[in-house]
């Protein structure tokens, strides 16, 4: 009996707390739990990633400012795990409108934006996005044409398709390896956003931190599909050394997200990896820089 009386009022609390307001950060982060619950299933691997990576963080006794490129579930994860005495987060996205889904609610999604430093602006262009695909390429070719053949395959599933990629990076110039990028069907979801959003030419939110001397501590890499590379490209230098790059979406041809640049991070000796998740379909990894 009174095993059963504790589960009435168990069920009593759970149903107050589903009906009355959301204000705090555990609040958020159980509304963001239902909904995966509910609805977006399919974000329980990605979740299960960003635990990890922060969880490498909240080990280190991580402090200082974090910055986030996109926004989500991660967003609210951080906010959770993170102490907001010790970490300033910051979110770059332009689709905030995605929080009342996630969190089930335009009121939740107002309450949480404004606990966060919320920049709802372009990360990059369109055209900054493929300036820094070849950019990252002739990074590449700095390095032994063995190691990164070695080294790609880390991240790429088939052997022959990491040759070929080997060759792209290796070849005179970069179209080819544009050419590829451009026919990964993520690619054609993400024109639809540039073209909308009329972010095909010119600068935007990371520039204008470049340009402003901007210095963080943490950033975590996971905007848009085609965005990212041009993200690393103009952002890496603005993490402090002995700070850390946080990057999802590392593994071929799942994404074309992140894997160009997992594969610099793990043959550039500026970076240390910390940690990277094998187990999950899209991974993710956590380097630190180190010069």
């Amino acid at each position: 009996m009174a095993n059963f009386l504790r589960l009435i009022v168990h069920k009593i609390r759970v149903f107050f707390w589903l009906i009355r307001p959301k204000t705090t950060m555990l609040d958020f982060l159980g509304e963001s739990f239902l909904s995966v619950s509910a609805r977006w299933q399919g974000e329980l691997h990605p979740i299960l990633s960003y635990i990890c990576l922060y969880d490498v963080l909240r080990q280190l006794n991580f402090k200082g400012k974090f910055l986030e490129l996109g926004g989500g579930y991660s967003t609210v994860l951080a906010a959770n795990i993170f102490n907001p005495q010790e970490v300033s987060i910051a979110s770059v996205d332009l689709n905030p409108s995605k929080y009342n889904r996630i969190l089930n609610s335009v009121h939740s999604k107002q309450r949480f934006l404004s606990s966060i430093s919320s920049i709802q602006a372009p990360t990059v262009t369109l055209a900054e996005a493929f300036a820094g695909l070849e950019a990252v390429r002739v990074s590449l070719k700095d390095f032994d044409r063995a190691a990164v053949e070695l080294s790609i395959r880390k991240f790429i599933s088939s052997e022959n398709i990491s040759k070929q990629f080997t060759d792209l990076i290796f070849s005179e110039n970069g179209d080819d390896l544009k050419e590829i990028i451009m026919s990964h069907p993520s690619y054609v979801g993400d024109l639809k956003f540039y073209e909308g959003t009329k972010s095909l030419l010119g600068t935007a939110y990371c520039s204008y931190l470049v340009e402003r001397n901007y210095k963080a501590d943490a950033i975590f890499f996971d905007c848009g599909e085609v965005s990212s590379i041009g993200e690393w490209h103009l952002m890496w230098q603005t993490i402090q050394i002995g700070g850390f790059a946080l990057l999802h979406d590392i593994y071929y041809p799942k994404s074309i997200k992140n894997f160009l640049v997992a594969t610099y991070i793990d043959l550039s000796p500026n970076w240390s990896i910390l940690y990277t998740d094998s187990q999950s379909t899209q991974g993710a990894l956590i380097a630190q820089r180190v010069a």
